[in-house]
């Protein structure tokens, strides 16, 4: 209620941009000046690599937000254009910003939006008609495999066109007055008609055009599988799912455009599900892991916790990712525990995953050891499919069609490149070991051979050897 800055989707954007800079300067400064701290601001996979191997944390700059680019309509009617999109695309870029989505809450002149459930969907719709002039398009659907349908909305029989009135009354209240005819929406399932329009379209082009990573969380159904459509019809690789707002129909095709997930951390047991799921859905073209999405927000949940006294919880101190060892954290005379205050601040995803752990172990053995591997392998999967959105041709490994003969590699790759340009050369590494490289080859009637590429500690090749 009380503004102190603009409340334009952009100018916040600005800003925010404008803090995470201060911070990283400030955060530099504790730890002896510019690029000492362990906060790190990062621009492509091999700066993130650098940042990661010095022991610090390599932050990708990306945005969700309803407005992007003043791309809102009015009526139908978009409130921007191409060169608005170019403009801005190259704008945020300059900033640092490597991965977008193109709607957040409300439908915008790019694509519809999924939209949320319940009661909370009742006020959002409310104000995306005070953003667009209309309301969310819901319409009933039902889909094959149950589930690949936007957020169901309070709708007939379950609320009368009356207590849905006065519904929208009490929102209306915190809005203002809604000059409208409220819609009351069939039974569920509910898909937004509203798909991927022409500008989302061109953003998405813009997107790839920049080796910017595209994210399409958020967007309809309809919106979503259109955007995939087009990221299969480009050959396209950066393609990320950041917190679950995707359907079980994306996921398959997101992994097999390259792409990577990090579903909604929520509470453990569920994670344990889906991380179930996605094993099943994961392409063995591509090297694989898995990540969490926190998604860390006022209308965002985090994990509950499963009690003290189930028969397999977290006890303290324990190993955690890495080796790290865990202790209980401490706050001045508050002692947090995740088996008791579930995931109450960011501090305790450590001790969450410890707990994925125990429920996998629980569920089939040895599932414990391999979920914590997965949840180790997810940054290197991420910075994997960063790389081919910068234009690096997948590993040869796992596709044979990709496979150079050894000849070739041996006249490709030569002393004194960088681990970039003997990628741009021959592909991804299947290994990455230390100082070394292996990739796979032909020879002959040999369908693969490895070759292996040894860097100095520069990171410059030193030699290359064959077998």
């Amino acid at each position: 209620p009380i503004k102190h800055n603009s409340c334009d989707d952009m100018d916040s954007i600005r800003l925010q941009a404008h803090d995470m800079y201060a911070m990283q300067d400030y955060i530099d400064a504790q730890f002896g000046g510019p690029g000492k701290g362990f906060y790190q601001i990062v621009y492509n996979p091999w700066q993130a690599r650098k940042v990661i191997n010095a022991g610090k944390m390599a932050v990708i700059m990306g945005i969700e937000t309803s407005v992007p680019f003043g791309c809102t309509m009015k009526l139908d009617v978009p409130q921007c254009d191409l060169q608005d999109i170019d403009r801005q695309l190259d704008e945020v870029r300059r900033l640092g910003v490597r991965q977008m989505e193109l709607v957040n809450k409300f439908d915008n002149a790019l694509a519809g939006v999924a939209g949320d459930n319940g009661a909370v969907g009742t006020a959002v719709n409310a104000a995306n008609f005070l953003e667009t002039g209309s309301f969310w398009d819901m319409r009933h659907c039902d889909p094959a495999d149950g589930e690949s349908h936007d957020k169901d909305q309070v709708a007939a029989p379950e609320i009368s066109a009356e207590q849905q009135d006065a519904l929208f009354g009490a929102i209306g209240e915190l809005f203002g007055t809604l000059h409208a005819a409220l819609p009351l929406y069939g039974p569920a399932h509910h898909c937004n008609a509203r798909g991927l329009t022409t500008l989302g379209e061109y953003t998405i082009r813009g997107l790839a055009k920049r080796h910017m990573i595209f994210d399409p969380d958020h967007m309809s159904v309809k919106a979503r599988s259109a955007a995939l459509d087009q990221i299969d019809t480009m050959g396209y690789h950066g393609v990320v799912s950041s917190h679950s707002w995707s359907t079980p129909d994306a996921y398959p095709r997101i992994y097999q455009e390259g792409g990577f997930i990090t579903p909604y951390a929520g509470d453990s047991t569920g994670f344990v599900e889906k991380w179930k799921a996605h094993l099943g859905w994961a392409d063995p073209r591509y090297y694989w892991g898995i990540g969490y999405g926190a998604d860390m927000n006022g209308l965002g949940a985090q994990g509950d916790p499963r009690g003290a006294d189930v028969p397999n919880p977290v006890t303290y101190p324990f190993r955690g990712l890495g080796g790290v060892t865990v202790d209980q954290q401490h706050a001045g005379e508050r002692v947090y525990d995740i088996n008791v205050d579930g995931v109450a601040q960011y501090g305790l995803y450590p001790d969450w995953i410890e707990d994925l752990t125990k429920v996998a172990e629980s569920e089939h053995p040895g599932d414990g050891a391999q979920i914590q591997d997965d949840m180790e392998r997810g940054a290197e999967a991420y910075l994997q499919m960063w790389e081919r959105a910068e234009g690096i041709a997948p590993d040869s490994c796992r596709n044979p069609g990709l496979r150079r003969q050894v000849g070739e590699v041996q006249r490709l790759v030569h002393r004194g490149m960088t681990t970039r340009q003997v990628m741009t050369a021959v592909g991804q590494p299947y290994e990455r070991l230390g100082s070394t490289y292996a990739f796979c080859a032909r020879r002959g009637g040999e369908p693969r051979v490895m070759v292996t590429v040894r860097f100095s500690g520069a990171g410059r090749v030193t030699d290359l050897r064959v077998g």
